[in-house]
């Protein structure tokens, strides 16, 4: 439940000072035990995580340069589509809001 998902860094590397980015990916975690050298599965999980971040500098240094908002799991199917009303919840205020054309392939 506690894995990196390497969510900074490329492509969120050209994300200006005040931006926010929020990402939802849906998984499966497989668990596994090593039974005389053969891995034999015995449970899996559908999983969707929600991670939001803000981008508070930019030293290119990932642990300074976001301020972590939201890093959640849920077990189960979860609609990964990011909406409007979901991004203006975390932004606030009344600025248009732009969500990649590709976020929500």
């Amino acid at each position: 439940m506690y894995d990196n998902s390497a969510l900074v860094g490329p492509p969120y590397a050209q994300e200006s000072i005040g931006d926010y980015v929020m990402v939802k990916k849906q998984f499966f975690y497989n668990i596994g035990q090593n039974v005389s050298g053969k891995i034999v599965g015995f449970a899996e999980k559908d999983v969707t995580r929600t991670i939001k971040v803000k981008r508070v500098a930019n030293t290119v240094v990932t642990a300074t340069d976001w301020q972590g908002l939201g890093n959640s799991f849920t077990l189960g199917f979860s609609n990964c589509k990011i909406t409007s009303d979901e991004v203006r919840a975390l932004v606030g205020g009344t600025a248009p809001i732009v969500i990649d054309p590709g976020a929500n392939n």
